[in-house]
């Protein structure tokens, strides 16, 4: 979807609209019958996943599919979260940055938003201040962050920016459902952490992203990851020959979520480590970055054609 960079919002009605926020009590949510449906209430917090965030927000009591907006970068994520809402009976319309996101929520009303942080044009954040500041009709939308190991002091600055709730990357159907007040199939416990280094496939994740999308599916979003999982490799490559390291931080920063999301934490591990390097020491993690991709891509081709 292509939309004209959004126009700015005064801060005063922000700074005004976040007042108005922390005077008020912290929303609850509370299961109701029916898929896509669900109301405040005050109920304990539903899950450990879910970090809450402050003001007021609304989610209709209604019988129709809620309509939620995705504001996300990366092709593979969008494709991962649409085809899983989509799937679990939401209607979903994608947007690829925040400029995007202000923009379309200045005309359009939206039961839920879902916004990425770190994006171009406009980031996450602003993006919300702009949702809030607007008077437009998505002022009281519940807008949920989608991060990828988010400090405690970012997820401060999250909750206090208009944002109301954090799920943690991967992107999960249950999470979102939990937070809704839906049913959701109970989690099926974390294996053990262990000391050594992460494995090429989350099987977890994977199996998650599986049981939602299907075999069809799921070989879809793959597809998807790698072309843009190699698209950001070469914009990493590209950077570090310039030493552009503000790129190089960016590209490694975006690789680090696709690849969490699609269950491929060696990949997110060094992408990590490569965001967060010195300059001397990028060369040596962009070398070990390369191999860990082809050798993942092997066992995710050998894990799907066990599907098969």
């Amino acid at each position: 979807m292509t939309l004209a960079t959004a126009t700015s919002y005064p801060k005063d009605a922000f700074a005004a609209h976040k007042s108005r926020m922390a005077e008020s009590p912290e929303p609850r949510l509370e299961k109701t019958a029916g898929p896509g449906r669900a109301k405040p209430a005050n109920d304990p917090p539903l899950s450990a996943q879910v970090s809450p965030g402050q003001g007021h927000f609304q989610i209709p009591h209604t019988d129709r599919p809620l309509r939620i907006l995705v504001a996300e970068d990366n092709f593979a994520n969008q494709l991962i979260a649409k085809t899983l809402l989509t799937r679990a009976g939401f209607s979903v319309l994608t947007v690829d940055d925040g400029a995007q996101a202000a923009e379309v929520c200045a005309r359009e009303k939206f039961d839920v938003i879902l916004m990425d942080i770190e994006m171009p044009q406009m980031s996450g954040i602003e993006a919300t201040q702009a949702i809030r500041a607007s008077g437009g009709p998505n002022v009281a939308t519940l807008i949920i962050a989608l991060t990828a190991f988010g400090s405690a002091t970012e997820r401060y600055v999250y909750r206090h920016s208009g944002i109301n709730h954090i799920l943690s990357k991967p992107f999960k159907i249950a999470h979102l459902e939990a937070l809704l007040g839906r049913p959701a199939p109970q989690a099926v416990p974390a294996p053990p952490q262990t000391s050594g280094p992460p494995p090429l496939i989350d099987e977890e994740t994977l199996q998650a992203l599986l049981d939602a999308a299907g075999s069809t599916g799921l070989i879809s979003v793959i597809r998807a990851y790698w072309r843009s999982a190699y698209a950001l490799l070469a914009d990493i490559q590209d950077a570090q020959q310039r030493f552009d390291r503000d790129t190089l931080q960016k590209s490694a920063h975006a690789l680090k979520g696709a690849s969490v999301n699609i269950g491929l934490p060696a990949i997110s591990g060094l992408a990590t480590q490569l965001q967060n390097a010195k300059t001397e020491d990028a060369p040596h993690l962009l070398e070990r970055l390369e191999i860990c991709m082809a050798k993942s891509r092997k066992a995710m081709t050998l894990r799907l054609a066990a599907e098969s």
